[in-house]
């Protein structure tokens, strides 16, 4: 005869019990080391990756807004308002542009994780450079003719 046959119900019971109780422990031990992994993981990546998103919606909430002002600078040249408004407008843009060249310039010093590639800092300059407001639509309006910034 087999020897588990010999044995009580009670025992029987006890070792079905048992053995249950060893998959539950083994399961949870399992999902406890996964669960720690997956949250080291979890830290690793939202310690490199963070400070990049924070740094770049950061540098297009001021493109966005040097964007505005210099509509604003076309649109109030356009409809000749005064020399003091545009002044103080373009003085505001230029303290603007120069940040973004700083804090671009800032990324490019930082950690090698988190530089901006080389050719979106190039294209930054290029387009600094190179940018020019709309010739106007009314020929009454001489302000509106000028180059970007003032």
């Amino acid at each position: 005869m087999s020897p588990l046959k010999d044995l009580s119900i009670r025992t029987k019971a006890f070792a079905a019990s048992l053995v249950l109780l060893l998959c539950l422990i083994g399961i949870g031990g399992n999902a406890y080391l996964t669960s720690d992994r997956a949250a080291t993981d979890l830290n690793e990546l939202t310690a490199t990756n963070l400070p990049k998103q924070q740094a770049v919606a950061k540098l297009e909430t001021d493109v966005t807004a040097i964007h505005l002002k210099v509509f604003r600078y076309v649109s109030w040249a356009s409809n000749s308002v005064s020399a003091n408004l545009l002044r103080t407008l373009s003085d505001e843009a230029r303290h603007d542009l120069r940040a973004m060249t700083d804090r671009i310039a800032a990324l490019r010093r930082g950690p090698t994780s988190r530089r901006p590639s080389a050719s979106w800092s190039r294209a930054w300059r290029s387009t600094g450079r190179n940018t020019r407001p709309p010739r106007a639509t009314r020929s009454t309006s001489a302000r509106a003719t000028r180059r970007w910034p003032p």
